[in-house]
């Protein structure tokens, strides 16, 4: 993928703090970027994170506190999605602010309540960011409080051979945060 390439997509998902203007791209990308002096960056933010399911489900029958059935344990294998939005711009903006959709696979390393210090790998996270002009594919380990990151390994379209870095910090619906995400990736030319 060329620099021109990744340029018009970093300027048409930036340009979505403006709402409407997703569709014309007028703003301009990060100053790193627009510059040519470092990697393109990419900053998102995720709206309505929740999981869509979990493995192995709850056997039927078995006495448990009912917070616990429903609390990911070693082993378990969740789907998580959400809305892409522009960083700094408002989810109350609705639809027209969306510049893409987040999809997770995750696989849960530690019991939750038992999870290690901070830094330590709670969860292997393989993340599938859909953009205007292709996907964007990630994969790595995050710390008990949803940070860590990631290795870009590939993307489709605009994003085909990408690779870099996504440092992501997530608060999910299901685990009592507010159901928002920081995405910023950092792209090799």
């Amino acid at each position: 993928m060329t620099g021109r390439t990744r340029r018009s997509v970093l300027t048409t998902v930036a340009s979505g703090a403006a709402g409407a203007a997703v569709a014309v791209g007028a703003a301009a990308p990060s100053s790193a970027s627009a510059s040519g002096t470092g990697p393109p960056t990419l900053s998102l933010t995720g709206t309505g994170l929740r999981r869509l399911d979990a493995r192995p489900a709850t056997v039927p029958g078995t006495v448990a506190h009912p917070a616990a059935s429903t609390l990911p344990r070693a082993g378990d294998r969740c789907l998580v999605t959400g809305t892409l939005i522009p960083s700094g711009a408002r989810a109350v903006a609705g639809p027209a602010a969306a510049v893409g959709t987040f999809y997770a696979d995750v696989v849960v390393l530690v019991d939750h309540g038992r999870a290690p210090e901070h830094g330590a790998a709670a969860t292997y996270e393989q993340h599938l960011l859909t953009l205007p002009e292709g996907t964007i594919v990630a994969a790595g380990t995050l710390d008990r409080l949803g940070r860590g990151t990631l290795a870009v390994v590939g993307g489709t379209g605009a994003w085909a051979g990408a690779r870099g870095t996504c440092t992501v910090e997530q608060h999910r619906l299901d685990l009592g945060g507010d159901g928002r995400a920081l995405f910023h990736l950092s792209l090799d030319r």
